[in-house]
């Protein structure tokens, strides 16, 4: 394609492309929201609480089996911005909003379950990962995986027996992103698969025969609810090796009455106690000591009637509203952070970030006490600004008119060069048009200087694989007025 300077006639369409950069002050910045969930199993209902008070906010469910109802629920799972139900006696996968608890989507009801790909029978345990839901299927003595986002089904593993792939009457499950864990309820064992396949790896007999009914991890370690026992207890993810135990039969702050359900998060243990107690407690991770509790039996606020799972809404995250769009690239005091796919994964890492389209929320983890609400931080985020000769929608993206393609000669034509270590450096300006001043907020807030720029060519009509890069551009000095801004750039080319 030949560009002949001053040719008003030539049907070319000139484009720029530019990484800006945007610095966000600590103290814009918002920490996830901290909510614990609670499957109320007989009162057909789910409690929304404070993770650290434990103090009532919300609940959803009836008995019945029509979309806002539930069937004796037996656990929740979430990703952060939805959970997840086990309606258990109603056969189903149910989907809700975490922050008003609206219902976003269902599998269909069934009066006896089934044992096709879509259909479960008594599910009773759930766990979420990375876009996925890992669920024990109880009826059908097997572990089903299904997507987030709309509880499709993806895989299978499992029939009744005592094999290296079978199980009877799976109960907890859990992940830590890598491995499941399954409560192989009748086999008196657990079992450690592969996320990615439902692989089988290695299995571990319980200390006793008692039921276990529950089990989360915190990476290192598995909690389980030992219900018989009316304790809880620890064992090792990697060899699945029983560590310790705790509590006695009893209603007392360090006794239990058949615990049905346990989540960690942080510091924290949060067990569904039942029974007498009808409790949700909260105990230190690391030796089991008490904390704090809530509830009795009854139907009230702070009231529950057998408790089963439970999950907690906790993420190291903090989030701003980033309207330009997804970054580029995210740094914090000069540290590149490493980009996520899903909100779990940059709550687990350290120095991550996630962008959720959605909601237009970027979401940041950074370590210790380098958390960005602390009124001093700042980051950078990099976006893609998108400019043009004019109004045109390329690559999915839209290009505003504030470029004029005759000022690009002057780029292209009246700029020296030189020869340095076999780089060709050119040097000269851009201008962009400014007269209904869209720049003037812009430069102020957003990091021009010292930027990568594209410069495209292309005909009208063509795609956007067919318009030839002239230039790639770093920006330097800035000088703009009310009807230009020109950019001083240095074109680098091997």
């Amino acid at each position: 394609m030949a560009f002949t300077p001053g040719d008003p006639n030539q049907d070319l369409i000139a484009l720029t492309e530019m990484e800006l950069g945007h610095r966000i002050d600590g103290d814009t910045w918002v920490q996830y929201a901290t909510d614990l969930f609670i499957a109320d199993k007989e009162n057909h209902r789910i409690h929304k609480r404070d993770r650290d008070t434990l103090a009532y906010k919300d609940k959803v469910g009836s008995y019945g089996n029509g979309d806002a109802q539930f069937a004796y629920p037996s656990d929740v799972a979430t990703d952060g911005v939805y959970f997840y139900v086990v309606d258990t006696n109603n056969h189903r996968l149910k989907k809700y909003l975490c922050s008003d608890m609206s219902l976003v989507a269902l599998t269909p009801w069934d009066d006896t379950g089934g044992s096709g790909d879509d259909e479960f029978a008594y599910p009773i345990a759930i766990a979420c990962f990375a876009g996925y839901l890992y669920i024990s299927d109880n009826g059908n003595s097997r572990i089903k995986k299904h997507l987030c986002s709309d509880l499709s089904y993806v895989a299978k593993i499992g029939t009744e027996g005592a094999g290296d792939n079978q199980f009877h009457n799976p109960r907890g499950i859990c992940t830590d992103g890598i491995y499941l864990y399954i409560l192989d309820g009748d086999n008196f064992r657990i079992k450690k698969h592969l996320c990615s396949d439902l692989s089988y790896v290695v299995q571990a007999a319980y200390p006793n025969y008692n039921s276990r009914n529950a089990i989360t991890t915190d990476g290192t370690n598995l909690f389980v609810t030992d219900a018989n026992g009316h304790k809880i207890e620890k064992y090792l993810c990697s060899d699945l090796s029983f560590v310790s135990d705790y509590g006695s039969y009893g209603s007392g702050d360090t006794q239990f009455d058949s615990p049905m359900g346990i989540e960690v998060c942080g510091a924290h243990l949060y067990v569904s106690d039942n029974n007498m107690n009808d409790r949700i407690k909260m105990h230190h991770k690391s030796d089991f000591s008490y904390e704090s509790k809530i509830g009795s039996r009854g139907t009230g606020n702070d009231q529950f009637t057998i408790i089963y799972g439970n999950t907690v809404v906790y993420y190291s995250c903090w989030f701003i509203y980033h309207p330009e769009g997804e970054p580029s690239k995210v740094e914090a005091n000069g540290l590149e952070l490493t980009k996520k796919t899903s909100l779990m994964e940059c709550h687990i890492d350290n120095n991550s970030w996630f962008y959720e389209p959605g909601s237009k929320r970027l979401y940041l983890h950074t370590s210790g006490s380098d958390d960005p609400g602390n009124g001093s931080y700042v980051i950078v985020a990099y976006f893609w600004e998108y400019i043009a000769s004019e109004v045109i929608y390329l690559d999915g993206h839209e290009y505003l008119p504030y470029l004029r393609r005759e000022d690009l000669p002057a780029l292209n034509y009246s700029t020296g060069g030189y020869h340095e270590g076999g780089t060709r450096q050119a040097f000269g300006s851009i201008k962009w048009i400014n007269t209904d001043g869209y720049f003037d907020a812009r430069l102020s807030a957003y990091i021009y200087e010292a930027k990568k720029m594209l410069i495209k060519l292309g005909r009208r009509g063509a795609a956007y694989a067919d318009y030839l890069t002239y230039f790639v551009c770093l920006t330097g000095n800035i000088r703009w007025s009310d009807s230009d801004v020109e950019v001083d750039i240095e074109d680098l080319r091997i």
